[in-house]
């Protein structure tokens, strides 16, 4: 052979048909994933979530060019699934499937996500492209998995993110190459915009530099002084530029969020607090979190319908074994190991937002766990299938493949059964996922445009699905019939008004059938069905004479004579009506008369306080009820709130007292609106109207 014939490499083909192969095979898995992801999407979950639709709704401020690092509407929203959201209604509009879409492009890019990070935490070692397989794989037969990401939630972002920070990270330090820092700076900066628990992301970060800390102090145990300086400054160099590219980086990713919590400090801790373990059952809850965080893995999970199959944990019990059986290994293997402590510290860190908050194993708050669990679960997949080579040779190589393939192939099987079956076809779904309230927003769009006033019953005012769904609603009035009717403006004059109540409303908020008695009007009462026929509500017309207001609207006692008790301009306090007497033990109903003056910013809230003497410490009773007072209402609309106040049975018999004021509901101070009656009898530092209330007798 001549010294210029080019050299033929045999196995290069081959690795490149290796390569073919696995990228058709991983695109193969990414597109069955994703059809599941997407299969009748806007159908199933039937309906709209309350939050599934408060994105759609924030998503409007962001097509409106209202950006916000963090959004303080609905307890507070990170914003990063909102801005995708505002992507997808560009193409869809505003329909379920605008509001979903995304959330299943992320639970399928999660997939990826994972297989990225898993084999760049075991790159150095031998097996890092199977356990990277076996992680993704378990992800995309994960029940888990695939029901968050049909559900338009903010948390299935946590894992994805998370993954591909992590997996970034990972790889810029290996390779101290500036793009890769950077990069992993900016995607560990942007999972705190991502959803709460990702706020404990950042001590995976600590623990990990901790960890390389304590390794290096381990190396330099039994060195000499000069030389043990000489190595830590040595350390100080490798890491100094890298470690301060990056972190300058993520803190620059972070700083729109940490500014905004400086300017709303109550916007950091307001959902934490409502959430918190630690503020609802101390360390007995803790406890009790730390067992069913325990118990979710393999025995029994979440009992909420609207997150999981209830009961239904996250291994089947063979599947647990391989995912206990990882976890031996990390542990073993942790203090020589970087990648399986980091993989430890990943799956503990991320279990924390459940362990310390009030379900420690709620499906949302847990979920940023789900690539270090499937990553142990390929850890111990692994160990056991290199343990039956070991036995058997071939044979045990392969039969520990046809297992682990019988084992995940099973995986699909049944988180398609219990998603697509059990779950679905239980028919709690339906009022679970706000089903009456969708069908409710496409009624809405069948009835005329004629000018006719028309009232929405529900639970909450301005309903997020119906809102969402049917933007003109935001144009009709709301009110909660169990704690007062509404009037609208154009109604006083008497003629046509609609009540529109879902059957839901009247069956959980224990509306009584005569709820519209205190209009002295019998209505025509028009039941209606959704799509499929199932009944969903009732239409109730009232014909009201002439002369319904003012003289069908006269308060029995006046709050303060001439026109009422003003608050802040935006509502006035008209008159109220109580019993004479009562007896302690008793409830007390109150019927306040209101009337709105303009549409006010806040949204109000009531509270009415029963006391023996204005300010007195102890209450002897006391209601909050929102009424009908949301951000809208129109000037001259009428509002009559009823509230059942309960008596303590230990009060003293005596005349009583009526404290009535109203505080912003959204802020989280709860400032109290201004009176601005001179006129009344009230508390002007407490911005209280004082009213006469019954007589407790003997």
């Amino acid at each position: 052979m001549s010294s210029g014939a080019r050299h033929i490499d045999p196995v290069g083909p081959i690795r490149r048909w290796t390569r073919l192969c696995e990228l058709l095979a991983f695109a193969t898995l990414l597109a069955l994933s994703l059809w599941l992801r997407v299969r009748d999407l806007d159908r199933l979950p039937p309906g709209l979530h309350f939050d599934e639709a408060a994105y759609g709704l924030l998503a409007e401020r962001v097509r409106a060019r209202q950006f916000a690092a963090f959004f303080s509407e609905f307890n507070g929203r990170e914003p990063l699934y909102v801005y995708f959201v505002a992507l997808a209604q560009l193409a869809l509009g505003n329909t379920i499937l605008a509001e979903r879409l995304p959330a299943a492009l992320v639970g399928t890019a999660t997939i990826a996500a994972v297989f990225f990070a898993i084999r760049e935490l075991f790159a150095d070692t031998p097996r890092a492209r199977r356990l990277a397989w076996l992680a993704a794989l378990a992800v995309a037969a994960s029940f888990w998995s695939l029901h968050v990401s049909r559900q338009g939630e903010r948390a299935g972002l946590v894992p994805l993110v998370g993954a591909l920070a992590l997996g970034v990270t990972w790889r810029a330090f290996r390779t101290r190459q500036t793009r890769w820092l950077l990069a992993g700076g900016l995607l560990s900066g942007l999972t705190l915009y991502t959803y709460l628990a990702a706020r404990f992301f950042p001590l995976l970060a600590v623990i990990c530099a901790g960890y390389f800390l304590l390794r290096q102090r381990a190396l330099l145990r039994g060195a000499r002084p000069r030389a043990r300086r000489r190595g830590w400054h040595e350390f100080g160099l490798h890491w100094r530029r890298p470690v301060a590219l990056w972190l300058g980086v993520a803190f620059l990713a972070a700083a729109p969020l940490a500014l905004h919590f400086l300017l709303h400090p109550a916007d950091l801790i307001e959902r934490t607090g409502q959430v918190s373990a630690l503020a609802r059952g101390g360390l007995p809850q803790i406890a009790r979190n730390l067992l069913d965080g325990a118990r979710m893995l393999t025995i029994g999970g979440s009992g909420d319908l609207k997150y999981t199959l209830p009961g239904r944990p996250i291994f089947d019990p063979l599947s647990g074994l391989l995912c206990y059986l990882g976890l031996a290994v990390c542990l073993a293997r942790a203090r020589r190991s970087a990648p399986h402590a980091a993989l430890l510290g990943w799956f503990g860190v991320m279990f924390l937002p459940a362990i310390l908050s009030v379900e420690g194993n709620h499906p949302l708050r847990a979920f940023g766990i789900l690539p270090a669990v499937m990553g142990l679960w390929a850890v111990g997949a692994d160990a056991a299938w290199e343990a039956l080579a070991r036995r058997l040779g071939r044979v045990g190589w392969a039969l520990g493949l046809a297992l682990l393939a019988a084992l995940l192939l099973g995986g699909f099987g049944l988180a398609y059964r219990d998603y697509f079956g059990r779950w679905a076809g239980d028919p709690r779904l339906y009022g679970a996922m706000d089903g009456e309230y969708a069908d409710l927003a496409a009624y809405l769009r069948t009835l005329p445009d004629d000018g006719t006033p028309r009232v929405i019953a529900a639970e909450a005012l301005d309903y997020p699905t119906i809102v969402y769904l049917n933007p003109a609603a935001r144009d009709y009035g709301w009110v909660d019939p169990s704690q007062g009717l509404l009037i609208p403006a154009a109604a006083r004059a008497g003629g046509r008004l609609e009540y529109i109540v879902p059957d839901r409303v009247i069956g959980t908020r224990a509306v009584p059938d005569n709820w519209h008695a205190a209009l002295g009007v019998m209505p025509e009462i028009v039941p209606f069905r959704n799509a499929a026929g199932r009944p969903v509500g009732k239409r109730y017309i009232f014909t009201l004479p002439p002369t319904f207001a003012p003289e069908r609207f006269v308060p029995p006692d006046r709050a303060c004579p001439g026109s009422g008790a003003d608050f802040n301009g935006d509502l006035t306090l008209l008159g109220w009506q109580t019993p004479a007497t009562t007896m302690p033990g008793a409830t007390v109903p109150l019927t306040l008369f209101w009337e709105a003056n303009r549409p006010s910013r806040p949204s109000w809230q009531i509270f009415a306080h029963l006391v023996a003497a204005p300010d007195a410490p102890n209450r002897l009773a006391q209601q909050d009820a929102n009424g009908a007072f949301a951000r809208g209402l129109a000037p001259g609309d009428l509002v009559i709130g009823r509230y059942q106040l309960a008596l303590d049975p230990a009060a003293p018999p005596g005349p009583t007292l009526l404290q009535i004021g109203l505080y912003d509901l959204d802020s989280a101070r709860h400032p109290r609106a201004p009176l601005l009656t001179a006129s009344c009898r009230a508390n002007p530092a407490r911005n209280t109207v004082i009213l006469r209330g019954p007589t407790i007798g003997p």
